[in-house]
């Protein structure tokens, strides 16, 4: 499966969100290499191997590096939205977690989770630990849903949290 990431333009930033980037590069890349899917415990393995490789070759590669600062450039929301604070009273909790926000929404650890709505409030470990929560049935029916959008993509397997919560980090995003 390819995954063809958005076009780069100077409003890129505001069609898709830096998270849906992110997760499609990681996927992207994760592919070009062979590795599959990598768990967000592996993913901080995965970002120093290209790092140190990137930072090698663009040593010696100066179109490469232009393409990389343009790109990143493009990603970067100007000063004006950086500084911007949310004003967000929600807050998503299984009833053991707590966020950043003062209003609750209280999500049932056996409803299915809305990756979308914790990926807001979560991220990382974070959101990682928060979908851990949830029973594997119904982890299993987002799983189902995952596999509708990225057909032939599957969780290592479907009997341990690990690594159904890694699948949907990484095709549910």
């Amino acid at each position: 499966m390819s995954v063809i990431l958005a076009p780069q333009t100077e409003t890129t930033h505001d069609v898709v969100d830096v998270k849906t980037r992110s997760a499609l590069a990681t996927r992207q890349f994760c592919e070009a290499l062979g590795v599959g899917v990598v768990g967000p415990k592996n993913l901080t393995y995965l970002t120093v191997a290209l790092t140190e490789v990137v930072a090698h070759e663009i040593q010696h590669n100066a179109a490469l590096r232009e393409r990389i600062r343009r790109l990143y450039e493009e990603l970067v929301p100007p000063a004006t939205s950086r500084t911007k604070r949310s004003n967000s009273n929600t807050k998503v909790t299984n009833g053991e977690g707590s966020s950043k926000a003062s209003k609750t929404t209280k999500v049932s650890p056996t409803d299915a989770p809305d990756l979308q709505l914790l990926a807001q409030h979560f991220s990382g470990d974070d959101l990682f630990a928060q979908l851990r929560k949830y029973d594997l049935p119904s982890l299993k029916k987002v799983v189902a849903l995952v596999q509708e959008k990225y057909p032939g993509t599957k969780p290592k397997t479907l009997s341990k949290k690990d690594d159904i919560v890694a699948y949907l980090l990484q095709y549910g995003l």
